[in-house]
């Protein structure tokens, strides 16, 4: 696993920004940079994840996805993770109509799901999708993995994890697409419900499992 120990927070966050072609935005952990060598870089708030250990980050090296952008790099200072490094994806051109991509968005849904029930078949937990999805036109691609973990001690059963993880996609893809969710894009979540969730009811409760944030 690719863990960096360094001196220094401003030390490490100084030379993203020296190294940085582009600015991407801010948020509730931290803020995100397009380095000089095309990779992503973040820099975490000091209190972002405090009860998340290095080690317990997904990355690259450990698990491959043509879906879940994972961190190639973890950065930490006295032990904090203070930043991550990841590949960068495009984003769809903003000037397209999404009517026009709606065929290829419903495509990539489908191949994202198959690789989600691929991934949850060996214990895959989606602890925090949100609204971290980036369309490139042809693939849809999960970013900001960093909350996501493997049930390695087998405490849920596939079906609950199905349920669960399906859940919180089709939650998500709402609360990207919000008013671009045309009546096609409707059904296809209703399909991967039927599919992922509704056959795995009887396994599947409301309550979040423990220590798990949707």
């Amino acid at each position: 696993m690719a863990i960096f120990e360094l001196q220094s927070k401003d030390e490490y966050r100084e030379a993203v920004i020296k190294n940085s072609s582009l600015f991407l935005g801010r948020g509730q952990e931290g803020e995100c940079f397009l380095g000089k060598d095309n990779y992503i870089y973040k820099v975490f708030k000091m209190t972002a994840k405090p009860s998340l250990t290095a080690e317990a980050i997904i990355t690259s090296d450990q698990v491959y996805s043509p879906n879940f952008v994972f961190p190639n790099q973890v950065y930490t200072c006295n032990g904090e993770i203070i930043g991550t490094q990841t590949n960068y994806v495009n984003l769809v051109d903003k000037f397209s109509s999404f009517e026009d991509l709606e065929d290829k968005f419903i495509k990539a849904v489908f191949d994202f799901s198959r690789e989600l029930a691929r991934l949850t078949s060996k214990g895959f937990i989606a602890i925090d999708f949100g609204d971290n999805f980036i369309f490139d036109g042809e693939a849809l691609y999960n970013i900001d993995t960093t909350n996501h973990a493997f049930d390695y001690e087998g405490k849920f059963s596939t079906d609950y994890l199905l349920a669960w993880n399906f859940t919180g996609l089709i939650k998500g893809l709402r609360k990207t697409l919000g008013e671009d969710v045309t009546p096609n894009i409707d059904n296809a979540f209703n399909i991967l419900t039927d599919k992922y969730i509704n056959n795995s009811l009887d396994n599947f409760v409301s309550d979040e499992p423990s220590g798990l944030k949707m």
